[in-house]
């Protein structure tokens, strides 16, 4: 066994033996095992969108640095959709869908031939529906909410079709961390949710459900609350059951805190705005990292920021019960005040839950810093260890293949 698959085997899951992963033809890949297992060794450092395969191999898809999203499919084929700036106008681009057969060949490539605004740094989701069949993608632009999708073998995406149109592009929104913003969710079968405003000047929010294709139509469902002054942020869809969670920050008149609503599958009404974290401050909150639901099980990723000498970071997870009881913070095992950007996801076989997150020492922009990964086992956490060396690598998802193989796509800036 290498020693690149030594450190996946020590996580709890199975590894299969096999050889380098053959060069995409957009990018160039660094797959030599590093100086410690699992991490690629990289003499430079260049923009680009990488992913990191089950044997620990990681690999250069494409040179932008865009926003992108990454998604595995029931048969192990990998898709990826992320957008190609011009070169004359950077908030003018192409989106451009990607797919390679599990871990190896090449990554072939097809653009949408339209041009779309991309200025105010447009987010993407990715998705399958149709019980795995058919594989789409989500595009929050300045301009509106696009939606597409077609058959997992069919090798290129159709134009998107706007579903929610809005006019920000004469002043762009704030630039945002992409991914996860995870406003959408699979709502089971056929449909996706999408958490959308609603309402006059678009002062609340509601999941839009409906079935992406040539004539998309897409309804609002009910309003989300506004007690506490819940404002959302994430969404998630236990793929299982069906049931919704929103988390968002609120306030108890005094301090605020990350609150979160939910609704049941065949319910129409949401479940009032309940505190899950504060930090007993009225300004001082926690960032919402990730969210992950599955067979009624919540899982919160939360940030907190401080500032000393040096700004600390440190990880937080809550956790939410079938109950609806949820359960204290606590800080995720193994961390340290140097991490941040954490991402999550439940390997469906075993219940377990694994995340990576970015950790910057100062002064070491390599040998201490760089992407983590660590999993859950039947005994609690094991050791985390490196994915990567270099501290401006920040995951934008970790994706768990049915045989519960980490596959994990950052961004390198």
């Amino acid at each position: 066994m290498k020693a690149t698959q030594i450190r996946w085997a020590a996580a709890g899951l199975s590894c299969l033996a096999g050889g380098a992963i053959a060069m995409a033809p957009i990018g160039t890949a660094a797959a030599s095992a590093g100086h410690q297992a699992g991490v690629a060794k990289k003499s430079h450092h260049p923009n680009g969108f990488f992913v990191v395969d089950r044997k620990g191999n990681t690999q250069k898809v494409e040179n932008y640095g865009t926003p992108s999203a990454l998604v595995r499919d029931s048969n192990g084929t990998e898709h990826l959709v992320t957008t190609k700036p011009s070169k004359g106008d950077p908030s003018q681009g192409k989106i451009v869908y990607l797919t390679r057969e599990s871990d190896k060949g090449s990554w072939k490539a097809h653009a949408i031939p339209q041009t779309f605004d991309l200025s105010g740094d447009m987010q993407v989701e990715a998705f399958t529906t149709f019980g795995g069949r058919r594989i789409g993608a989500i595009f929050f632009g300045c301009d509106g909410t696009y939606v597409t999708d077609a058959p997992i073998g069919a090798g290129r995406l159709p134009v998107p079709q706007n579903i929610a149109p809005k006019d920000e592009c004469a002043t762009p929104p704030a630039t945002s961390s992409n991914p996860p913003i995870a406003l959408a969710g699979n709502t089971l079968g056929k449909d996706i949710g999408i958490l959308l405003p609603v309402g006059p000047l678009n002062a609340n929010y509601a999941i839009y459900n409906g079935t992406p294709g040539a004539n998309p139509t897409f309804t609002a469902g009910t309003p989300l609350p506004t007690s506490s002054d819940f404002k959302p942020l994430q969404l998630a869809i236990d793929p299982i059951y069906g049931n919704k969670v929103v988390v968002g920050t609120g306030s108890d008149g005094v301090n605020v805190g990350i609150y979160v609503t939910t609704q049941g599958r065949y319910d129409t009404a949401w479940s009032d705005p309940q505190a899950i974290a504060s930090l007993d401050s009225p300004t001082d909150n926690y960032k919402v990292d990730a969210v992950q639901t599955y067979r009624q099980h919540t899982y919160v990723g939360l940030e907190k920021p401080s500032q000393g000498k040096h700004l600390k970071h440190t990880l937080f997870l809550v956790k939410g019960q079938p109950s609806g009881q949820w359960l204290g913070t606590i800080r995720l095992p193994h961390t340290t005040g140097n991490d941040h950007n954490l991402r999550l996801d439940v390997n469906v076989l075993t219940n377990h839950l694994h995340a990576v997150w970015t950790r910057v020492v100062p002064g070491s922009h390599s040998k201490k810093s760089g992407l983590m990964h660590e999993a859950q086992n039947a005994d609690g956490w094991l050791k985390p260890f490196f994915v990567t060396h270099w501290y401006r690598d920040v995951a934008t998802q970790i994706t768990l293949n049915p045989a519960g193989h980490p596959f994990i796509g950052y961004n390198q800036r």
